[in-house]
């Protein structure tokens, strides 16, 4: 299990040109299942933060991102990975003067949930 957290000195928003957060906390627990197969499961999580916007103030809530991944190995040479980001599709925060989707897409996830899956060969 890994939790790191990153603690800078003041918490701010600054429209889309970007922020950071007093507290982020990124969490990844990792197991076999078998020995073939191991998952993962992530989450991130990111305390609100003020920020101001000519003049008008605004505030923005904790948001935690949910991740899960498995990886199958079918022999020495092949492996199955898939996976959900987001898994509940959690919202990005809405930010005064973001405008790419009214939010900071360096901060919050602005894709949504997706699924992914790929092959790997080792040879």
């Amino acid at each position: 299990m890994k939790f790191t957290p990153t603690i800078p000195t003041t918490p701010a928003l600054f429209g889309n040109i970007g922020g950071y957060s007093d507290v982020k906390y990124n969490l990844s627990v990792y197991g076999d299942v078998t020995e073939d197969l191991t998952v993962l499961y992530s989450a991130q999580f990111i305390r609100g933060m003020d920020g101001e916007y000519y003049g008008e103030k605004f505030s923005t809530d904790n948001v935690i991102y949910h991740n899960v991944s498995a990886s199958y190995h079918i022999n020495d040479q092949w492996a199955v990975n898939g996976g959900v980001k987001n898994v509940f599709d959690a919202e990005p925060e809405e930010v005064l003067g973001g405008n790419d989707m009214g939010t900071v897409p360096s901060i919050y996830d602005v894709v949504g949930r997706n699924m992914f899956i790929s092959a790997s060969y080792n040879f």
